[in-house]
């Protein structure tokens, strides 16, 4: 095994990504080059990519946490968490809250830094990051996820179920024409092969390899989603401490789409060029895809609501229906009565 760096040499370095042994694949470096730019827009902005049947991309432009800032660091329990977009991050950090007692508040927020108290390594001194990165009583972990599976869920939290203003009326004239959420999804991919900003600029469709640094941090723990349960389990018996941890209540969960459904073999080919050193440098097999996906097709109703949530561009109830009514067939984020709660709102919707 390849020996760790010392906590110290870590903390000097700058924005490095990828062992010294094995050099990053080409579409890789141009994302760790896109994402590190320090010239980059202070306020939120839209993109168009035209081969996505016309979906506006939404981004935030502060771009990539590296680690000093998507760190969790769960001091009671000596527990050192870095999080991963679309795997299983709010979980996590929803258990790491309750289990140090940290919330501010009845209703938990992981991702208001303002709702609870567990600091990141940005809120500790160089001599407590220094101890935390190197004691042997820590524990330092990440959870990867198999690109496939991750991409589709962006996706659909992000894109498709998103912010209404991703829902243009070409998307929603392309929907109803197949009813097809698969044959989207297969244009959203080309979009990223022909150089869709969001590869670059958005962390939940970045490669992992550049948002964990594994071959540089000191993690104790590097983890494939399926054994978060097993992981969880053993932190449990480990220390006193820890005995609280649960990490099974799933949140902000994206909808259930079969994988079948959503890839085909080119599909799937672009997404291990896109993302080939996830796959080698964790260990993903590829898969076998068919030249022809299964097909997924939306019901009457639920392309109605899709249009709906078009015409509405941004009424928020709008996207609380096309939610709820998604969920009843495939098992969706959130139920209906929590999105209402959230808006405020008492809405009736016919069944």
């Amino acid at each position: 095994m390849r020996p760790r760096p010392s906590p110290s040499s870590w903390l000097r370095r700058t924005r490095r990504v990828g062992s010294p042994q094995r050099s990053l694949s080409a579409t890789a470096s141009s994302a760790i080059t896109a994402l590190d730019h320090s010239e980059l827009p202070s306020e939120g902005c839209n993109i168009r990519a035209s081969a996505i049947w016309g979906i506006s991309l939404s981004f935030d432009p502060g771009i990539l946490r590296w680690a000093e800032q998507k760190s969790f660091v769960a001091e009671k329990s000596r527990i050192l968490y870095v999080a991963t977009p679309k795997v299983a991050c709010t979980t996590i950090r929803t258990g790491l809250i309750v289990l140090e007692g940290a919330s501010r508040s009845k209703k938990i927020d992981p991702h208001n830094v303002g709702s609870h108290t567990i600091p990141s390594l940005a809120n500790i001194s160089v001599a407590e990051s220094e101890f935390v990165l190197g004691s042997p009583e820590w524990i330092r972990f990440c959870v990867t996820r198999r690109p496939y599976e991750r991409l589709v869920s962006a996706w659909l939290n992000k894109i498709f179920l998103g912010d209404a203003v991703n829902l243009t009326l070409p998307y929603a004239a392309e929907l109803r024409r197949t009813r097809d959420v698969g044959s989207l999804f297969r244009e959203f991919v080309k979009g990223l092969e022909s150089g869709s900003a969001l590869y670059f600029r958005d962390e939940h469709f970045a490669p992992q390899v550049v948002l964990l640094k594994s071959e540089d941090f000191p993690y104790t723990h590097v983890l494939d989603l399926p054994e978060l349960a097993s992981f969880a389990s053993w932190a449990r018996s480990s220390d006193p401490s820890r005995k609280e941890l649960d990490l099974s209540v799933r949140t902000n969960a994206s909808l259930r789409v079969p994988l079948r459904a959503m890839y085909d073999r080119s599909t799937a080919e672009i997404v291990e060029s896109l993302y080939e050193d996830d796959f080698t440098q964790f260990g993903y097999e590829r898969e076998d895809f068919g030249e022809r996906s299964d097909e997924f097709l939306l019901t009457e109703n639920e392309l109605s609501l899709v249009e709906l949530l078009v015409a509405s561009a941004g009424e928020l109830h709008a996207a609380a229906a096309l939610a709820s009514m998604a969920s009843r067939r495939v098992g969706g984020r959130y139920a209906l009565s929590e999105l209402l709660r959230a808006l405020g709102k008492r809405t009736r919707l016919s069944r």
